[in-house]
């Protein structure tokens, strides 16, 4: 082996050493990360919320065989948010006044149409 090789091999010996005998920083010395509970939780918004209630609760009707499906989309949604969140969420007006103009704009939709449209797995995206 060269004596270039046999320096650069010291080097790289001496560097992994000195990394692995360091110790390791605390937990608590780093910055925490915001979880993904806490980071849904703030996500998500009245509209969000009322959106996916208006949805579930439409589609349920139109299609009740597939009820578990329409619950499982929803409780996604709402995943890492708290019930108090969830219950202060749905007692503002602003979740109560998107409710209600979904409710009527999707009570306007032929079911057939709605079942196609909205309730669909890959629904296309309202513009």
């Amino acid at each position: 082996m060269s004596n270039y090789w046999l320096g650069r091999l010291t080097a790289m010996s001496a560097t992994i050493s000195m990394l692995l005998a360091s110790p390791a920083s605390p937990a608590q010395d780093r910055p925490s990360q915001p979880t993904l509970a806490s980071t849904r939780a703030s996500q998500l918004d009245a509209r969000s919320l009322a959106l996916s209630d208006t949805k579930r609760s439409y589609c349920t009707k139109l299609a009740p065989s597939q009820a578990g499906e329409f619950e499982t989309q929803a409780k996604f949604l709402e995943r890492g948010t708290s019930r108090e969140t969830l219950a202060k969420l749905r007692a503002s007006g602003a979740y109560k006044s998107i409710y209600d103009a979904e409710a009527a704009f999707l009570e306007s939709v032929p079911p057939e149409n709605g079942v196609r449209l909205i309730c669909a797995r890959n629904a296309p995206p309202k513009k």
